[in-house]
């Protein structure tokens, strides 16, 4: 089964690819216990988790790279599969070129995809056939989709983090809106209608966005959205809150909360996912140290998102020029 690259990738570390409805990434250990182990009031909120699958790369005469796994998959609950329309662009294609991977890319696409696949490509060819845990595709039958991608929480190193790198993540917080507001933007496309292209939002801008600026970002994805997709929006995060009001010991250290709508179907819906638990932990989780009561940092985040929700809804159909100005 041949994968390609995720073109719909906003965020993360690591390049992400697709394959038969499923969205494959690394491996890592202590992201791969978590999903097998969470709790099903948790998982709720989580897209499906499918086991891994080992994937390798093979490479043509002409220089063009094939990732494949050996398997098939049909695991979780996927909806009915819709035709391509000739709009959907093809599918991201890697090749070698001077011993570098280079991934073909149209007109107008986000390029932070394809650098951080051609990485994870690049590793294959160097080491081999390498594990991939399998994630449900929640863009999958999306014609237009706009991904919005959420760092929670006011701390982001997991406790096994070298002290480097626990520096290195306080100052990303602190320069962040991370610190001040509990989330900050990772990454975010949004369709142009008139353009017929997306616009992006990269892990590097989302950085240097101040809490204004935060705001009116989210306000720009909302517009995007509309109004009964925003009240669903609003109903998952209260949701959620509920939830990981209850979670006790639960941390989600750099985890992200994932929001998809079509910008092409139907107004009712938009899908809202936790995810990325590499740093996660729980009480009696890989004999990590223990926490007591829910996570506040992450909590901060989700009650900055409902409250600009709030005012979105107040607002509609009105445009202030920011959502910041209260």
């Amino acid at each position: 089964m041949e994968m390609t690259g995720f073109r719909h990738q906003v965020g993360g570390h690591f390049g992400l690819f697709e394959c038969t409805g499923h969205v494959a990434k690394p491996v890592n250990a202590r992201e791969m216990a978590f999903y097998e182990l969470l709790t099903d009031n948790i998982r709720t909120f989580t897209p499906a988790y499918c086991g891994r699958v080992l994937v390798s790369t093979s490479i043509s005469e002409k220089g063009e790279l094939t990732l494949s796994t050996p398997s098939m998959f049909d695991c979780h609950k996927r909806l009915p599969h819709t035709p391509p329309s000739t709009s959907r662009p093809k599918k991201m294609r890697f090749r070698l070129k001077n011993g570098k991977v280079m991934v073909d890319l149209d007109k107008n696409e986000n390029t932070f995809a394809g650098e951080c696949q051609a990485k994870v490509v690049h590793r294959l060819l160097k080491n081999g056939p390498s594990w991939f845990i399998l994630l449900e595709n929640i863009v999958e039958n999306f014609e237009m989709p706009c991904v919005l991608d959420l760092k929670m929480g006011t701390r982001q190193h997991g406790d096994d983090a070298p002290a480097h790198k626990v520096a290195a993540q306080m100052r990303k917080c602190a320069e962040s809106t991370s610190a001040l507001l509990g989330v900050r933007i990772v990454g975010m496309q949004l369709f142009d209608g008139p353009s017929g292209a997306f616009n992006f939002v990269n892990k590097l801008e989302g950085r240097k966005i101040d809490q204004q600026q935060f705001y009116d970002y989210f306000y720009l994805y909302l517009r995007a959205c509309g109004e009964k997709r925003a009240k669903i929006l609003k109903k998952r995060l209260e949701a959620i809150r509920n939830v990981l009001l209850e979670a006790e010991g639960f941390r989600f250290f750099s985890s992200s909360i994932l929001v998809a709508f079509d910008a092409i179907g139907r107004e009712d819906n938009i899908r809202v996912q936790m995810i990325d638990f590499a740093h996660s932990t729980f009480p009696g989780f890989c004999q990590d140290a223990l926490y007591y009561g829910a996570d506040d940092g992450y909590l901060q985040g989700v009650e900055t998102l409902i409250a600009q929700l709030e005012f979105f809804l107040e607002s509609f159909p009105e445009t202030p020029e920011s959502c910041a100005s209260r």
